[in-house]
């Protein structure tokens, strides 16, 4: 759910007489406890997004890497088999080490 929902939400909320005491005029100890639990969740939910837009962006730059390093290899070995399967093993080395990156476990 959005955050513009969860804030529409709260609002509804605030409007209801169950949620206010002394003849509407002050918020109920429910509807603080409500507020409170929407902008934690809306937080949380900021917090999300932004993980995921980190996520996609390690990706990218992942894939990216491995896609320059493997032209490289190949522009490097041209038609040579043998230097082909030797900097392939780099390659490979290559592919190994982003994948602990993208991890966590570095290197």
């Amino acid at each position: 759910m959005a955050g513009g929902e969860l804030q529409r939400l709260s609002a509804q909320a605030d409007m209801l007489p169950i949620m206010r005491t002394h003849g509407g005029l002050m918020p109920s100890r429910e509807l603080r406890q409500l507020q409170t639990t929407l902008r934690q969740e809306i937080a949380d939910g900021v917090v999300k997004d932004a993980r995921i837009e980190i996520a996609t962006h390690v990706t990218m730059k992942a894939m990216d890497s491995v896609a320059d390093v493997d032209a490289h290899r190949r522009a490097l070995a041209g038609d040579d088999s043998t230097l082909n399967a030797l900097l392939a093993q780099v390659e490979m080395n290559h592919v190994q080490s982003v994948g602990r990156i993208q991890r966590g476990t570095l290197f």
